[in-house]
């Protein structure tokens, strides 16, 4: 590309900053590798990803710990009609000795190292899987963890690349009384991983999203936080699944007036993400706890229900219907 690094923007602008460090968690099985490599493939064709198109990225690249290559990750990629991505696999890596994992505080270097090795073009956008080993081996210890992902973003600012790191998280308990509140705060590990991360994202199996579908959502630093409805396609890829609700036919209904609400519905219609996006009534709980209690959030999401500005795509969660009103900022 001709874009020169000083002026490079954003790979995925909003969501993933350049040379910052970004996870993506799920419990083991749910399909990290299958949907990571859907969401690279339209990357690489210039499609939007999630309502977001992606940026100045130069390349891709694929840094497999766990697994051998072609057996593995390299038949997500080619099911996604990726092609060839430029990958290093620590398992097939024969001449690899195992000893150099002995130095945990130097695991950054090792990364740096093997970047080095791969010659990716600057604003290159690379996936790391799993994250863990990089980070010192005890994801509980904060203060190990925390130097770490410092040691790995300068890595990433020194060979001018983005990285998003596969990790697992916990699955969700049965009993909702439990449950995190937010997803992100279920990624296995010290608390630093999400204080020294810039975007977290996750991925639900249906099960544990409480609904049909699987969910994809994303917290980033300077967005809105956002949650997708995805399916699973026969090659077992992921695909965006549409809205459940006939919302032609909510939308067919004449709105009441925004500005004729209660202030708090109004404030509370501008937090709600439009569609296809949209937010868990526990997440709204949590996001917009200034607005009153759990009762009062239900009051206001009644009144956007009925005045025709609010919608539910499935069981507990909400969505706003765009007018021409603007509401008032969050």
């Amino acid at each position: 590309m001709s874009t020169s690094s000083a002026t490079r923007p954003d790979p995925l602008p909003s969501i993933l900053p350049r040379h910052s460090l970004n996870l993506l968690a799920a419990a083991s099985g749910v399909g990290k590798t299958a949907f990571i490599a859907s969401f690279l493939a339209k990357l690489q064709r210039g499609e939007p990803v999630f309502g977001h198109r992606g940026e100045g990225i130069s390349s891709f690249g694929y840094i497999s710990a766990d697994r051998p290559w072609r057996s593995d990750s390299r038949l997500w990629f080619e099911a996604a009609g990726f092609g060839d991505i430029p990958h290093y696999s620590m398992v097939d890596d024969m001449g690899f000795a195992l000893t150099r994992l002995d130095n945990k505080r130097g695991r950054p270097d090792l990364l740096a190292g093997l970047l080095e090795n791969m010659k990716l073009p600057p604003g290159a956008l690379v996936v790391v899987d799993p994250l863990a080993i990089f980070l010192g081996g005890n994801l509980n210890d904060y203060d190990m963890c925390a130097r770490a992902c410092i040691g790995v973003q300068r890595v990433l600012k020194r060979f001018d690349c983005t990285m998003i790191g596969l990790t697992h998280s916990a699955k969700q308990k049965s009993d909702t009384g439990e449950r995190y509140l937010r997803p992100q705060d279920r990624i296995l590990g010290s608390m630093a991983l999400n204080g020294y991360s810039s975007t977290q994202m996750y991925l639900l199996a249906p099960e544990e999203a409480g609904g049909d579908y699987y969910q994809f959502g994303w917290t980033p630093h300077h967005a809105p936080a956002a949650v997708f409805n995805l399916r699973r396609t026969a090659d077992g890829l992921f695909e965006e699944a549409e809205p459940t609700p006939d919302l032609a036919a909510v939308k067919a209904i004449v709105p009441q007036p925004l500005a004729s609400l209660s202030e708090g519905a109004q404030r509370l219609y501008a937090a709600l993400p439009a569609a296809p996006s949209f937010l868990h009534v526990q997440q709204i709980v949590t996001t917009c706890a200034e607005l009153g209690s759990r009762a009062t959030l239900y009051r206001y999401l009644a009144e956007l229900e009925l005045a025709a500005h609010a919608v539910q795509p499935k069981r507990a969660t909400w969505q706003r219907l765009e007018t021409s009103a603007t509401p008032p900022a969050h």
